[in-house]
């Protein structure tokens, strides 16, 4: 993940902060956590993220447009999903833009 400088981090659950800014300062990689919202969606663009990475907590509609809203604001920009719930709602919200490279058990 090198190529990786900087990452934009969207997540909900405070416990997994410091997961991910330890992950961050391991690798050298610049990571601003950002409030799910879509004033930071639309900032995106003017902004030179190498990587995004949203944790879904909750599987819901309003979690379904903000993935969709980057996919489509943020094309070119690898987006990593984590959540627990992607096997069972991944065709609602991703349909056919993804490609999974990995199932952990």
């Amino acid at each position: 993940m090198s190529q990786y400088k900087s990452i934009a981090l969207f997540l909900d659950n405070p416990g997994s902060i410091e997961i991910y800014h330890e992950f961050a300062r391991n690798g050298n990689h610049d990571l601003l956590h950002l409030a799910k919202n879509p004033q930071n969606i639309n900032e995106l663009p003017t902004k030179k993220y190498d990587l995004i990475i949203v944790e879904i907590s909750h599987p819901s509609m309003t979690e379904i447009e903000f993935i969709d809203s980057l996919h489509t604001i943020c094309e070119n920009i690898p987006i990593i999903v984590v959540s627990s719930y992607f096997y069972d709602t991944r065709e609602i919200v991703f349909g056919n833009k993804i490609r999974v490279s990995f199932k952990i058990h």
